[in-house]
């Protein structure tokens, strides 16, 4: 709605007359909302690059991270695996306070399970600024306001906001095994991967930027990489938060394992296209590992998961986020649906055996100033992720 100068003039004259009243009541209302805390959570922003050999030469992908912890000789940072990935690349990092290290990985989420990845750096370099705290994506609804802060098109640290248009979503083109995907509308662009996602009222991290939706069945597609339509996907921090647990506390990711095979529980379809919606009422399972656990407590192939520790399950991805927020020796209860009854199974979960705690790669080299290092990057071109 658009104000003639006739309101401005008549709320003027009433805000005279009222006096104390508006002052007390009313002013608060305009004054305008304060912006420290996300200048503040810029300080904690790193740009990331990372420096993959290749057979035309090396090449640098770069996004953003930023930091969750600094203890006396490691600062720990999160972003995306595929801007930090575990594969040997060089790591290089650098902080709001123009500080550029080598990073090293620590961990990262397995390449068929989860995109998040945990760099470590010397505390030094990080001294000073500030840390992230995880917040708890679940108690995300559509429409909550969204901050993301990254590195777009190369315009360093830059700050968007939008709403969550959907929760607890998977892309089959991923390939990822779980998923609980948050879909936004803020803008996000190559740069973005990697930053974090802060809710507007906790002022907390709930996601980490990932990647830019397509339509099904166009993977891959290069003409379309890299391209904002509108809707972005978001790691839920329930997922990094899993992996930066695990990592700090094993050096990888340990997830228990109910030895179960699962598919979507389809009951209800009538075309087979992406664009009609597949209806799935639970997960359906396919196959039970003789001598697991759970076989021995009853459950059988064609029993429809709908429940894990009294949280809904619609399908498969649903099952298989929850294995992967396990443990070993988790006490699991799973209610099944065996025709048209409701049964829960207690039993712990499998997996390889727990690793001692504590087993941390070595963070890497001492930090160095951002002049000793511009030769190494100054001869080798940008992409920026995703």
């Amino acid at each position: 709605m658009h104000m003639t100068r006739i309101d401005l003039f008549v709320g003027a004259a009433l805000t005279v007359a009222a006096g104390p009243f508006l002052t007390g009541h009313v002013a608060p209302w305009w004054q305008p909302p304060h912006y420290d805390w996300i200048a503040n959570a810029e300080n904690s922003v790193v740009v990331i690059n990372s420096i993959t050999p290749s057979g035309m030469g090396p090449e640098i992908h770069m996004g953003a991270g930023f930091l969750v912890a600094i203890e006396r000789d490691r600062a720990y940072i999160l972003t995306a695996a595929h801007v930090a990935p575990d594969d040997g690349s060089k790591i290089i990092v650098t902080l709001s306070n123009r500080n550029q290290v080598y990073g090293k990985v620590l961990g990262a989420g397995p390449t068929s399970q989860a995109d998040v990845s945990v760099v470590g750096i010397p505390a030094a370099a990080a001294k000073g600024l500030p840390v992230l705290r995880l917040g708890n994506s679940d108690t995300l609804q559509p429409g909550e306001h969204l901050t993301i802060i990254g590195h777009p098109l190369f315009n360093y640290d830059t700050v968007t906001h939008g709403i969550v248009s959907a929760i607890h979503r998977a892309d089959p083109g991923l390939g990822l095994t779980a998923q609980d995907n948050i879909l936004t509308d803020t803008p996000v662009n190559g740069g973005n991967s990697g930053g974090p996602v802060l809710d507007d009222q906790t002022r907390e991290v709930v996601a980490i930027t990932d990647f830019l939706p397509q339509m099904p069945n166009s993977y891959p597609n290069p003409e379309y990489g890299g391209k904002f339509d509108g809707l972005g996907a978001l790691v839920s921090s329930r997922i990094a938060e899993k992996v930066y647990d695990d990592v700090r506390l094993w050096g990888r990711v340990v997830s228990g394992t109910s030895h179960l095979e699962v598919v979507d529980d389809v009951t209800r379809v009538l075309l087979d296209n992406p664009a009609v919606p597949k209806v799935s009422d639970g997960a359906r399972i396919v196959a039970v590992q003789d001598g697991s656990a759970a076989a021995e407590v009853g459950i059988k192939p064609n029993d429809v998961i709908v429940l894990i520790d009294g949280r809904q399950i619609n399908d498969a991805n649903g099952f298989n986020v929850l294995e992967f927020l396990s443990h070993p020796g988790d006490i699991e209860t799973i209610t099944v649906r065996r025709r048209q009854k409701l049964i829960s199974f207690a039993f712990p979960q499998g997996g390889d055996m727990m690793p001692p705690s504590n087993v941390i790669v070595p963070a890497g080299e001492e930090p160095r100033t951002a002049g000793s290092i511009a030769h190494d990057v100054a001869i080798l071109s940008l992409q920026t992720s995703p």
